[in-house]
């Protein structure tokens, strides 16, 4: 048997010893051993343990390997280290008192290390022990399971002479399976239980941090608790919509366990979550789901008491592995183990399944207490995606901020209609980690960042015009038929009850002083202007291809720069427009801007129109102040000739009245 087989290394004194006595039958002389592979029987965390015990004993100066280097070993690694504290004994004070009666010996270099006698005995019994619970290989529970049950060895002196029990630690070490982390013969394929072949132990993953914090939900795990402690009828059921948190229910169960916050009755227990769906699912023949079920049933009920099982999905247990012909299903192969209380039952279900397949059968119906769990509101999700949000960002690599989550729950909550919280505002925190961090990956923050700041200014410019202001005044009498907007009269008249108001962006100092005709016809041209340089900045910023050069983000920084300048500009001029029609023109003979005009065209035909700001579909008369035309007539009196470019033609036409 070679040293790497096992796990050891060359320099361990002991490694050969163990390989030479795994390699023989007690009792059996070396010419007629029966080999047994020992890197098959030996799983990856007894190789874990046997290796500091030999590693101490060889420190210590020791020949022999005795049991109480196994039992310091025990205490020192996982799994094994978790299985006295959950007997209730200090695995840490444990170690230290094996330390204190550990002998210390100055070996002969020529010595060769040995087994003492309670040591071959604790290795063997492991062997028989891990034989006869049907499992393919030892595992650290077998051996420590030798070192309890063997009342002669000096491990299980030390621990009745320190007053622990060892009654309760075989107990757990008869009842245990798989630790945190699945052995290395679990990984090939060779599980050593149906239990542990079809079930998660939730416990476990507690126990190593895996399983994320449960916020919100004290309530529905206390009554979940209270049910479990009831002498009869102790089995809850987690009934609520999809995504409200029933696993996560579950789960804080297994943490409180560990954390030892549950009353006697449930220390030390071990939730396991069983897959229903891949015992049936993986059945061969018929009665193979039948017999995979009593093992369960069997396996449980021989750990009295220590394992609850987990059943998510409660309702397929209903028709479940029957096959016709007068075969049962999981449901009623449970009825009798759940009547007997040899089995305690943790379900999750939604509301139209429950009332669709477990009401309908009473017997399993009476034999659950349902638990129900609402929809947390908006606020209680926010509560549960901050104590989520270390463990996304530790995966995302990226921090989420206060406000991110209060969106990711609101947003969810009103866009997200066929979902329920927190399970979709989950999901919105996670791909939006996701997305940050993809779009990150290889890139410097300088670069992310200002091409952040790109796309925010491309949505918030893209397909958008400065706003434009309503007409000012449309006083009636300015045409047949005209009629004054509702709410004009406000503006052009204020009240004492309803100021003027200050536009966003836009300084106001004393009262609006009327401007002149040129003036206000220049300030006019010179807003048509920068509309015009507006609209070509935004189409060539929403056009413009992004390719990650800092050159060219540095030319759409600028021109997003020069579009916020120009929107400022266009709303200044909007404002000064407005103020200065507000006061009233300077002359009441001077066209302007809300200007009536009686006008006669080169064809002898007569039009009055009005020079407004914006154009109106429903106004026929309404002439715009940058239209040719309004141009034209801006600034100029009653008889004077004007010249403009109609759509026919240069043409003229006199200004016969005003008003």
């Amino acid at each position: 048997m070679s040293l790497s087989s096992m796990g050891f290394g060359a320099s361990d004194p002991f490694g050969e010893l163990l390989g030479r006595f795994f390699g023989m039958s007690p009792g059996s002389s070396p010419p007629a051993v029966q080999r047994v592979p020992v890197g098959r029987l030996l799983s990856q965390s007894s190789r874990e343990l046997l290796r500091p015990a030999a590693e101490r004993a060889a420190g210590d100066g020791a020949t022999d390997l005795d049991t109480e280097h196994l039992l310091w070993a025990a205490t020192r690694v996982e799994p094994s280290r978790g299985l006295p504290a959950r007997a209730g004994v200090d695995p840490d004070t444990l170690a230290t008192r094996v330390a204190e009666v550990l002998p210390r010996e100055a070996a002969e270099p020529s010595a060769e290390p040995g087994l003492t006698p309670a040591a071959k005995r604790t290795l063997a019994e492991a062997y028989a022990r891990s034989q006869a619970a049907g499992a393919s290989y030892i595992g650290p529970e077998h051996l420590l399971g030798a070192l309890v049950e063997d009342g002669q060895t000096g491990a299980a002196r030390l621990l009745t002479a320190q007053g622990e029990d060892v009654d309760r630690l075989e107990g757990l070490t008869g009842a245990a399976r798989r630790g945190p982390g699945r052995d290395q013969a679990g990984k090939r394929g060779e599980p050593a239980t149906t239990l542990e072949e079809f079930g998660r132990d939730l416990t476990a993953e507690a126990q190593a941090g895996k399983l994320d914090p449960v916020v919100g939900r004290a309530e529905e795990i206390e009554q979940t608790v209270e049910i479990l402690s009831r002498r009869s009828k102790n089995n809850p059921v987690l009934i609520g919509e999809p995504g409200v948190g029933k696993t996560a229910i579950v789960e804080g169960l297994a943490q409180r366990i560990v954390a030892g916050e549950v009353p006697d009755t449930l220390k030390d227990r071990r939730v396991i979550a069983l897959d229903l769906s891949g015992m049936v699912a993986g059945a061969q023949y018929r009665g193979q789901f039948e017999e995979r079920l009593k093992k369960v049933i069997e396996e449980v009920r021989r750990a009295r008491g220590e394992i609850m099982l987990f059943i998510d999905e409660l309702h397929t247990v209903v028709g479940a592995g029957a096959t016709g012909e007068g075969s049962t299903d999981a449901g009623n192969m449970l009825k009798p183990a759940l009547s007997r209380g040899e089995l305690r039952v943790v379900g999750a279900t939604t509301i139209d399944e429950y009332r669709r397949y477990v009401e309908k059968d009473a017997a399993l119906e009476r034999r659950f207490q349902p638990v129900m769990v609402p929809e947390p509101s908006v606020e209680e999700t926010v509560q549960i995606l901050e104590g989520l949000r270390d463990a996304y960002e530790a995966h995302h690599q990226v921090r989420f901020a206060d406000g991110a989550l209060a969106a990711a729950a609101e947003l969810s909550d009103r866009y997200v209609s066929d979902r329920f919280l927190p399970d979709k505002a989950i999901d919105v925190m996670d791909q939006a980690g996701a997305r940050v961090r993809l779009r990150s990956a290889g890139r410097s923050t300088e670069v992310v960042g200002r091409e952040d700041r790109i796309a925010r200014l491309r949505r918030h410019h893209r397909g958008r015009r400065p706003r434009r202001l309503p007409p000012l005044h449309r006083q009636q009498g300015h045409g047949p038929g005209r009629r004054r907007p509702r709410g004009v009269a406000h503006r052009a008249a204020p009240h004492p009850t309803n100021p003027p108001r200050t536009l966003p962006g836009a300084t106001m100092t004393g009262d609006p002083e009327p401007i002149g005709a040129e003036a206000r016809r220049a300030l006019e041209k010179e807003l048509a202007r920068l509309r015009t340089e507006r609209d070509t900045v935004a189409a060539t910023l929403a056009g413009a291809d992004n390719t990650g050069d800092a050159a060219d983000q540095a030319d759409e920084l600028q021109r997003a720069d020069t579009l916020q300048q120009l929107d400022n500009r266009i709303r200044n001029l909007d404002v000064r427009l407005r103020q200065a029609a507000d006061a009233g023109p300077p002359s009441e003979t001077v066209i302007g801007v809300g200007t009536t005009v009686t006008v006669r065209f080169g064809d002898g035909v007569e039009q009055t129109v009005h020079i407004g700001e914006v154009a109106d579909a429903l106004d026929q008369n309404l002439v715009t102040a940058d239209s040719p035309l309004g141009r034209a007539l801006l600034g100029h009196h009653a008889g004077d000739e004007v010249a403009y470019d109609a759509p026919d033609g240069h043409t003229t036409a006199r200004i016969v009245s005003l008003g």
